[in-house]
Parts: C-alpha cells; sequence; structure tokens
C-alpha cells in the first residue's frame, strides 16, 4: 500500500471486519479520510483526492462520478477479500447472499474497467479466481500491508443490559427511546438486550446493540453468571400487569456482579434503598442517562452498591 498516493479517500458502508482489520493502518494517517456511505452519499469532497479506495461494494448512482474522476487522473481501487466478481448459481451459498453480491458489486463487471485503476485483492486464490473471472484489461494486486498492528479497542468499553422479555411492551417502548438518545451522545458502550424478530428490526437501527434471541432460563442462567455488565436497567412502566410482579431482578443484577437502575415503582419503589444496594428513578430519560453516566464514571460508588447489594441477598438466604 506504499504505492497508493495520497491523500486517500476510503469509501465504505458501515463498519465492518474488513474495514476493521485490513484498514486499521489509516485511522491514524492524516492523508487518509473515511466516508462512510451508509450516513452520507455526499461525494464532492473526493475530487480533493489523489487515491480513491472503495471497500467491496459499489453503488451504480457514483460509478459515473468515480469515471469522471478516474478521466481527471485520480487512481480509483475497489479492494475485496471475497470472491465478488465470480457468480456460481449451484454454489453452496444461500441465495439471498449470492442475490446481494451480484446486486452489490458483481453486475458491475462488464464496467469496471471504465472507472477502476486497480483492484485490490488480500490473497494469490482470489488474485487468481479474479483475474480468470476478468476479461476487460485491469492490475489485479495482492496487498498483505495493510494491517499495521491487531485491530483492538483503545479505550473502556461498558456494557449495560436490560433482560426484560419482548413481552414487556411498554417497557422496551420507553428503552428505545433511552437507548437512541444515549448512544447519540457516547460511543463507549455496548447495550445488550434479549428481543425476539420483531424488536430486533426495531432496535437494530440503534449503534452497538447487542441483540440476543430469547433463550432457556438454564442457557440465560449460566451465560449471564460470567457476563461483565455494568449497569443492568430494569424500568417498570404502570400497568396491571406490573403491578404484581415480585423483585427477581434485583437477585439477577446481583448475582451478575453488577448494579441496577430502577424504576421508582412496584415492586422496586418499596424494596430498593436509593443509591445503597441500587439506584431508583422516576421514568424520565434524561434523569436515567445522567445516573448512568454517573455510575460509568464512578467505580468506586459501583463497587459499594454491589457490596451492599451482596449484603442484602446473603440476608434473604439466612
Amino acid at each position: 500500500m506504499s504505492n497508493i498516493k495520497g491523500p486517500v479517500a476510503i469509501i465504505h458502508c458501515g463498519r465492518s471486519a474488513t474495514l476493521g482489520y485490513w484498514f486499521n493502518r489509516f485511522l491514524s494517517d492524516n492523508r487518509a479520510k473515511f466516508f462512510d456511505l451508509s450516513k452520507s452519499r455526499n461525494l464532492d469532497e473526493l475530487v480533493n483526492y489523489r487515491s480513491i479506495i472503495i471497500v467491496r461494494y459499489l453503488h451504480l448512482l457514483d460509478i459515473p462520478y468515480l469515471r469522471k474522476l478516474k478521466s481527471n487522473g485520480c487512481s480509483i481501487l475497489l479492494f475485496i477479500d471475497d470472491d465478488l466478481l465470480t457468480f456460481n448459481f449451484f454454489s453452496d451459498l444461500p441465495f439471498i447472499y449470492k442475490l446481494s453480491i451480484w446486486w452489490k458489486t458483481l453486475r458491475f463487471k462488464r464496467s469496471l474497467h471504465s472507472f477502476l485503476s486497480c483492484i485490490l485483492v488480500t490473497n494469490s486464490n482470489l488474485a487468481l479466481i479474479t483475474s480468470k473471472s476478468l476479461k476487460n484489461d485491469i492490475s489485479i494486486k495482492i496487498v498483505s500491508s495493510l494491517i499495521s498492528s491487531p485491530v483492538s479497542a483503545t479505550k473502556k468499553i461498558y456494557r449495560i443490559s436490560y433482560f426484560g422479555s419482548s413481552s414487556h411492551v411498554l417497557e422496551l417502548k420507553w428503552l428505545y427511546t433511552l437507548f437512541s438518545q444515549f448512544q447519540s451522545i457516547r460511543d463507549d458502550c455496548i447495550i445488550e438486550i434479549i428481543a425476539n424478530n420483531y424488536w430486533r428490526k426495531i432496535f437494530r437501527s440503534i449503534p452497538r446493540m447487542k441483540i440476543i434471541y430469547p433463550i432457556p432460563w438454564d442457557s440465560f442462567f449460566l451465560d449471564s453468571s460470567f457476563s461483565n455488565v455494568d449497569v443492568v436497567l430494569v424500568p417498570v412502566l404502570p400497568s396491571r400487569f406490573n403491578k404484581c410482579r415480585s423483585y427477581t431482578k434485583f437477585f439477577d443484577i446481583t448475582r451478575m456482579n453488577s448494579v441496577g437502575i430502577y424504576s421508582n415503582h412496584a415492586p422496586y419503589s418499596d424494596f430498593i434503598r436509593d443509591n445503597i444496594d441500587g439506584c431508583i428513578l422516576p421514568n424520565i430519560h434524561e434523569l436515567w442517562i445522567n445516573k448512568i453516566n454517573y455510575l460509568l464514571a464512578n467505580d468506586s460508588f459501583r463497587s459499594n452498591l454491589l457490596i451492599n447489594s451482596k449484603k442484602r441477598v446473603k440476608d434473604f438466604s439466612v
């Protein structure tokens, strides 16, 4: 990659393993800039770059502009780390995946030479297959020097969880607003929920969500016993059903060595000792966001909450 002339524009569609591993070195290169087309399709700024790397996938609307940039001397490169330029109807890949490959890359195969300067591949087998599949004279280069170091998180990542079932409709609606607002102001938190297909479609639009399919209790018990959750949220919205709930979640949260934020509503309003073994709040999003931020910023306070929670659980067992 040392022969790619800068400044370099890297076009991609959202975060991915391809981007994270193969383009890690560009994160610290002040001559490189990433353009996420899943957020904006404004490519006018590309005229300022000498090289443009397209990560895996193309878009029909971008091709005329890329063709113009190439004619003006810009180097246009397509980076692929899978066989995206051949199609075998009888392959064992799922049909929807094959259709996706065709739509995003393969259907442009005959016109690639008109706007590409080079195709970058990650291994010799991919280079050979790609070369055989293309009838046009396009340079193919094997690159293995994009990775400068293993990808790892550069800062502490926090984990926030909600373990209610998908039957808690009121709570999930309330949490959707909370999570949307919270993730818009922080980028260091993974939010984990259990949700069925209906709710997965709703929550997947929120960044950094880990959505788990419903699992049997014994599987949940084993998995959560070894989880590393910082804060668990237990919102309770007013309803006839919720009036009769018990405070089981308190025992779950304590068993997980975590701390909880609970609604100021039965059954927790008369059970949790606020700021002693948990946090009690009215169902106001801003207050919950502020409390989550406070808990994440104060390890000693969280530790005291957990110590008191464990003492209280021990008292129950006596």
